[in-house]
């Protein structure tokens, strides 16, 4: 791997060695990721984003698909880098996320039944050599500059579908281990093996790049955080600005420090519910890339392929949470986002409404809301509100008559016989609902 490469670490750390920050205290020393105080040493799980950064710079540029003489032999460079024959081989890291799987989390159980096993792989690989998934035909998006759309989407593949499950099932580890004996505050009975596996999460999400404070430019889900916030002037403390730090991730920051201590007391119970708070906010930017790219192909008519690979992908990293709520929601989304010859995209008829629609009507059963969500402001006047006007802000309706209005817009997309009635837990076989 090249992290085991001692001239490359080397150079690394010499270039990068503000971009972590160590606190001493009475009891140890604190070193900051992004705003998390990680006690203990994760250094090796933050520069895992390089592995990324790496992927992503052999995949190459946004607009052209690399060298002229040869558009799509990136893509063939990024395959050999992710199957682990591209010296130095790190590529296979992010093959073959998650690295933990003796037990499964809530996500992982949810996202495998919507797709199959080994769905973040099974993406990536046919993105990178132009093959069939999930009814996708990633060799024929039939749109322009189509090796920039193969690169996009196996970009943001590796980033959100095998990052967001990786990030999961390093969660899911810490609960494991609080299962296995961690009940007291006690460096004695596995609280602390615990905590170092929070850790880990932690610095995953937010990666070496991003600095102490998270003022750096990174690749993890950190980072997509940041880039959503931009383009709907989420971002701050009180979510009205368009530069800083998002407020998704100012609020999971919070959460991962709440949550190593429910790991130091062995709440696993609290643990898991601050697991969904997490994955929440992280919902809230797969959403957020989706709209975006929903307004760019079909209200403003882009028939890049470029669009529709990053579009699709993020559909894909919320799609398992909206069919988890509504299946028809779920399929309606599916079909404006597929790729391939005579989709949607690439007729220009991507319904920018139905997608608007679709997650709008579910967002208070998915456990989020509008104002999270926010206004899409990247786009021609006037801005994109998240919700329509009758819609409510909050995540439950403030009253009858919000939810008279709401019941009524939202019943093509709500209606009963389309919920999904199967019911998801940690490491336990689905089950219907009685």
């Amino acid at each position: 791997m090249f992290l085991s490469n001692p001239s490359f670490v080397l150079a690394i750390l010499a270039a990068s060695s503000f971009l972590t920050l160590s606190v001493s205290a009475d009891d140890g020393t604190f070193t900051l990721y992004g705003g998390y105080a990680a006690t203990t040493d994760v250094q090796m799980t933050a520069k895992e984003d390089l592995i990324q950064m790496k992927f992503q710079e052999l995949l190459g540029g946004k607009e052209v698909g690399g060298d002229p003489l040869d558009p799509c032999g990136n893509l063939g460079r990024g395959e050999l880098y992710y199957d682990g024959f591209w010296a130095p081989g790190d590529g296979i890291f992010l093959k073959e996320l998650p690295t933990y799987r003796e037990t499964n989390s809530l996500i992982k159980n949810m996202y495998e039944a919507y797709y199959n096993e080994g769905y973040a792989s099974d993406w990536v690989e046919a993105a990178l050599k132009g093959e069939e998934y999930g009814g996708n035909d990633f060799g024929n998006f039939d749109m322009e500059t189509p090796c920039v759309g193969q690169q996009e989407a196996a970009k943001k593949g590796t980033a959100y579908l095998g990052g967001f499950l990786q990030l999961n099932q390093l969660m899911e580890k810490a609960s494991r281990r609080i299962e296995e004996g961690c009940i007291i505050q006690s460096p004695d009975n596995g609280c602390l093996e615990a905590i170092m596996i929070w850790n880990e999460a932690a610095a995953f999400f937010v990666g070496s790049l991003e600095g102490p404070q998270g003022f750096g430019s990174g690749y993890q889900l950190f980072a997509l955080g940041d880039k959503r916030c931009t383009n709907y002037q989420n971002c701050g403390p009180i979510r009205f600005s368009g530069t800083g730090i998002a407020k998704t991730n100012i609020v999971i920051i919070a959460l991962l420090q709440k949550g190593v201590a429910l790991v130091n007391s062995g709440d696993l119970d609290g643990l898991q519910k601050c697991i969904k708070e997490i994955n929440n906010q992280i919902l809230v930017t797969f959403i957020q890339g989706t709209l975006r790219y929903a307004h760019k192909l079909g209200e403003r008519g882009s028939n890049l392929a470029k669009e529709l690979g990053e579009g699709a992908t993020f559909a894909a990293a919320a799609l398992p949470q909206l069919w988890a709520i509504n299946t028809k929601a779920a399929s309606e989304v599916k079909k404006m986002f597929k790729i391939g010859a005579g989709s949607k995209a690439s007729k220009g008829k991507l319904n920018f409404k139905k997608v608007r629609m679709a997650f709008m009507c579910n967002y208070p059963e998915m456990g989020i809301s509008c104002s999270e969500v926010g206004t899409l402001y990247d786009t021609a006047d006037p801005p994109v509100q998240a919700c329509e006007p009758n819609i409510p802000y909050k995540t439950e309706c403030s009253s009858k008559k919000d939810k008279k209005e709401f019941k009524k817009l939202c019943e093509d997309y709500t209606k009963g016989k389309y919920k999904n009635k199967l019911v998801f837990t940690r490491d336990r076989p689905l089950f219907e609902s009685f």
